[in-house]
């Protein structure tokens, strides 16, 4: 089952956004709920660099984390992976 993007999801998008590494991992590790989100906002970051003073920037990290999520159904992420996918593909 493929989940959908909602709204409320576009908000905890920009709440987990200005979270650090660690946060988001407690989210991924204790908050069930947010676990996919968490995975892909922080998937992003570590790809992407663009909050290197809360997330290092490690391509391979945040592959892993978008994957993971993409695996679990989640929307975003597999949207995110394929453009990961189509961006690097050598």
């Amino acid at each position: 089952m493929v989940e959908t993007t909602s709204n409320s999801e576009n908000t905890i998008f920009d709440e987990l956004d200005s979270l650090t590494e660690a946060e988001l991992e407690g989210i991924i590790s204790n908050e069930p709920a947010k676990a996919n989100a968490a995975k892909y906002v922080l998937g992003r970051l570590l790809i992407e660099g663009t909050s290197p003073a809360k997330v290092v920037a490690d391509d391979a990290k945040g592959a892993s984390w978008i994957k993971s999520a993409a695996k679990d159904g989640h929307l975003p992420s597999i949207e995110y992976k394929t453009y990961y996918d189509i961006r690097f593909a050598a």
